[in-house]
């Protein structure tokens, strides 16, 4: 992205959740810096990271599966987390069966 204006932030009244507790104001200050970041990255960049975590769960087996295994679920609960206040009923319990999924995903992979 030489050469090019980033691109502007979401409109919106603040950055973080208004009126949040401790854990998540602590959560949303120490992601904003990357959350900006990924913001001005490509969107095939931002849906390439959690696809080739995947796919290398999908690849590698044994305890190697972990290293991955780890990250995709991490990557996906803290986007989770992020996103859960704005979230609806459905998106939330949408949410909590795609970590479930993911970490069966893991731990089948882990015991081939």
């Amino acid at each position: 992205m030489t050469g090019t204006s980033p691109k502007p932030l979401p409109r919106g009244d603040s950055f973080f959740t208004p009126g949040a507790g401790p854990l998540r104001r602590s959560v949303e200050r120490r992601s904003a810096v990357l959350l900006v970041w990924l913001h001005q990255q490509r969107k095939a960049l931002v849906g390439a990271i959690p696809l080739g975590l995947m796919v290398a769960v999908a690849v590698i087996t044994g305890p190697w599966v972990l290293l991955p295994g780890a990250l995709l679920l991490a990557l996906v609960g803290w986007v989770s987390f992020l996103a859960w206040p704005v979230a609806g009923i459905g998106a939330r319990i949408l949410r909590v069966l795609v970590l479930a999924f993911l970490a069966a995903f893991v731990v089948d992979n882990l015991s081939r």
